[in-house]
C-alpha cells in the first residue's frame, strides 16, 4: 500500500498489486484472530470488492474473525473471502414466505426481474442493488456466525476505529435487541421525489446486537 499526500496535506493510501499478492499470500494481515464477539458484514459490488475490500483488510479488518463481503453475484474472491450472493434468488425465496400475506405477490415478481435484469456496469458499480443486500445480507451472516455478540453492516468505502467501537459497545448488553445507527420510520410506498421519502443513503454502518437480529428472523422475507 503506497502513501501519498493529497493537495489538503491529508495522508492517503492507493492499493498496489503488491498488496494483491499479500493478501493473496496471508503477507500483512494479523495472524491473531481478534474480535470474535462481532460478525462484519461489508456490503460490496463485483466490480469494487477487489480495489476496496482490500483496503479494508490491510487496515482495520486485520485478524478480524469473523468476516462476510456481501454482493449481487457469486464467483467473485478477495483473498480467503469469497464474496456471497444475497440478491439472487432472494425475491423467490420471499415469494414463497409471504404467500398469502399482505405483500402483493405481482410486486415482489417484478421487483425481483428487474434487479436480475439489470446487471452492473462499469458505471454503476453494482450499486443498482445496494438497498436489497442489506437485509439478505443480515440473514445470511446470522446462518454463518449464529454465536456471536454483535454485526456490524458497512459499506466498502466505510472505515471503523475498532478500539473505539470495542469500547463504546461494552457498555450495552448483546442480549437485549438494539439497534444502533440511523433509524427511519416506514412511510409507505409510491414516493415520486427525494424529499417525500426518508433518508436512504450516506450512514457509515449499522450494529445490530444478536438478540435485534434473531428477533428479526422470521420477519426478513416480509420485509423484502
Amino acid at each position: 500500500m503506497k502513501d501519498g499526500r493529497s493537495p489538503h496535506g491529508l495522508k492517503a493510501a492507493k492499493i498496489t498489486h503488491d498488496d494483491d499478492a499479500e493478501l493473496e499470500s496471508g503477507i500483512g494481515r494479523r495472524t491473531d484472530e481478534r474480535w470474535p464477539e462481532y460478525a462484519f458484514i461489508v456490503k460490496t459490488g463485483s466490480e469494487v470488492l477487489v480495489t476496496r475490500g482490500a483496503s479494508q483488510l490491510l487496515s482495520f479488518l486485520q485478524g478480524a474473525k469473523n468476516l462476510v463481503f456481501i454482493g449481487e453475484e457469486a464467483g467473485h474472491t478477495l483473498a480467503e473471502y469469497e464474496m456471497q450472493d444475497v440478491v439472487t434468488g432472494s425475491y423467490e425465496r420471499a415469494l414463497k414466505a409471504v404467500e398469502g400475506w399482505h405483500q402483493p405477490p405481482s410486486r415482489l415478481s417484478k421487483r425481483g426481474a428487474s434487479l436480475l435484469d439489470s446487471k452492473p456496469d462499469k458505471t454503476t458499480n453494482g450499486y443498482k442493488s445496494q438497498a436489497h443486500k442489506n437485509i439478505p445480507g443480515i440473514r445470511r451472516a446470522y446462518e454463518l456466525f449464529p454465536d456471536v455478540e454483535w454485526f456490524i453492516l458497512l459499506d466498502d468505502d466505510s472505515y471503523l476505529f475498532m478500539d473505539n467501537m470495542d469500547d463504546f459497545l461494552s457498555e450495552y448488553n448483546s442480549s437485549l435487541p438494539y439497534y444502533i445507527g440511523a433509524a427511519n420510520k416506514f412511510t409507505g410506498c409510491g414516493f415520486k421525489t427525494f424529499d417525500e421519502a426518508p433518508k436512504f443513503a450516506h450512514g457509515s454502518a449499522i450494529i445490530m446486537s444478536k438478540e435485534a437480529v434473531r428477533r428479526i428472523q422470521p420477519f426478513i422475507d416480509l420485509c423484502i
